[in-house]
């Protein structure tokens, strides 16, 4: 079952990113770095805003559904959020209100907080999908908002060339990508009030949400940085060679956990402790086998990678930046697939809010000390700082909370693979010139 769900979800993310990427490289065509910055920014927002108000519902999904009582889970989860939705949605109107009287740019929060709802709006619809075994459906709704995604904001982009028409185009496009699929991800969810349940979840979750919005301001909070300390375009010029790099290695890494990890889930619940090591063993070799030559691949290829998928204005900043951006997500993607995972398992979900805190603040200063003296490669050196950071206290912490397994001759498979095809990349590049099609192929 591993091997099935891992190849209908990969499938089900590559499509979708190969889609993303084609968008980015006609988005960064048609848009000025100061335009696209308020993509980035938008989604950046949505990341945290997301993952601090309603990730930790869609992880109380994955983790208590399953069983026997998964209609009261889904019936009581849904209760929460639509609670947590209505909240947010005051909460955004306020704000909007509040910056249009102060002269702050209302129209900035406005999209931000729009794209805040849209995301955890679809990643809740994918959860259930993915807690119920649903491969299938949750890839063709991944696609379908890729699709509407280019389409309608490729089309505001192009008609008005705004990138909050953009931001508007995506944000539709989230929203109504899952709708075909409400029946079948919801099912006939018990909306009764169950007060035990729900203590329950919130005991999990609630850890979960301090975690998870620290863990994107870590990753995702070096953007206002950039926008703060240099400028907006900067920010602009800044976000897609990150984006290029988490969209191609971390799409990938989801691919494989997307699968593995409700099995590992699964295992725990169903035959205990040691059958979900054994799982999480296989779920790690696949998860760095694909992790490694991913990253060299970026790193090895980013001449080619710049000039085919972003816009003549954006490509010097991302050849620059790959090397680092290619180390800084394999250690983001191995840290979230895998050791993170080792808390939530063990249900000591403190202990990832402890290591986010750190990832956090570390972040935050590395980024304040570095942007300054080296702009935007500060920035790039901050993130793999900050995550190899936020790996090391994650690695200690999640094996005191469940007894996750590191298998070496699984790494040493992976390093020497890669290692042969850094090889050839690196003997073709120096024996052929740039440019040339067998070099290419």
């Amino acid at each position: 079952m591993v091997y099935k769900h891992t190849a209908i979800y990969l499938g089900g993310r590559v499509v979708p990113t190969l889609i993303n990427l084609v968008a980015t490289a006609i988005f960064t065509r048609l848009a000025a770095p100061v335009e696209y910055s308020v993509l980035v920014l938008a989604l950046s927002s949505a990341a945290i805003g997301s993952a601090a108000l309603f990730q930790w519902l869609r992880m109380s999904i994955l983790r208590y559904s399953g069983g026997e009582d998964s209609r009261d889970v889904v019936g009581t989860i849904t209760r929460l959020y639509l609670i947590q939705g209505a909240i947010s949605a005051a909460v955004l109107l306020l704000a909007s209100i509040g910056c249009a009287v102060l002269g702050v740019n209302y129209l900035l929060v406005l999209v931000c907080g729009l794209m805040i709802l849209a995301q955890s709006w679809f990643d809740y619809t994918q959860e259930l999908q993915r807690a119920a075994l649903q491969p299938l459906s949750y890839s063709i709704s991944f696609a379908s908002r890729a699709v509407l995604a280019l389409l309608l904001g490729g089309g505001a982009l192009y008609v008005t060339g705004s990138g909050y028409a953009l931001v508007a185009g995506v944000g539709i496009a989230f929203i109504i990508a899952p709708l075909p699929f409400l029946k079948s991800a919801f099912g006939r969810p018990n909306f009764a009030p169950n007060p035990q349940l729900a203590r329950s979840i919130l005991r999990y979750g609630l850890p979960l949400a301090v975690a998870l919005a620290l863990n994107n301001i870590a990753v995702q909070g070096d953007r206002f940085l950039v926008a703060i300390l240099i400028n907006k375009t900067a920010a602009g010029l800044y976000g897609p060679a990150v984006e290029l790099g988490r969209q191609s290695i971390f799409t990938l890494l989801q691919s494989v956990t997307l699968a593995c990890y409700p099995l590992a889930i699964r295992a725990l619940r169903s035959e205990g402790v040691e059958a979900a090591v054994r799982q999480m063993a296989i779920n790690f070799e696949i998860l760095i086998a694909v992790a490694l030559p991913a990253s060299a691949g970026l790193a090895l290829l980013r001449v080619e990678i710049a000039q085919v998928m972003l816009g003549a204005e954006f490509r010097s900043v991302a050849i620059t930046l790959f090397p680092l951006v290619a180390i800084s997500t394999f250690l983001l993607s191995i840290n979230t697939f895998y050791f993170i995972q080792g808390n939530q398992l063990g249900e000591k979900t403190g202990g990832q809010a402890i290591v986010a805190v750190i990832a956090a603040i570390g972040s935050i200063i590395l980024n304040l000390l570095l942007i300054p003296q080296a702009g935007l490669l500060g920035a790039a050196v901050a993130a793999v700082l900050a995550q190899t950071l936020s790996l090391a206290c994650s690695v200690y912490i999640s094996r005191q909370s469940f007894p996750l397994p590191v298998p070496l001759p699984a790494i040493a498979r992976a390093v020497g693979a890669t290692g042969l095809m850094a090889a050839t990349i690196l003997l073709a590049q120096w024996v052929l010139p740039s440019g040339d099609a067998l070099r290419f192929v």
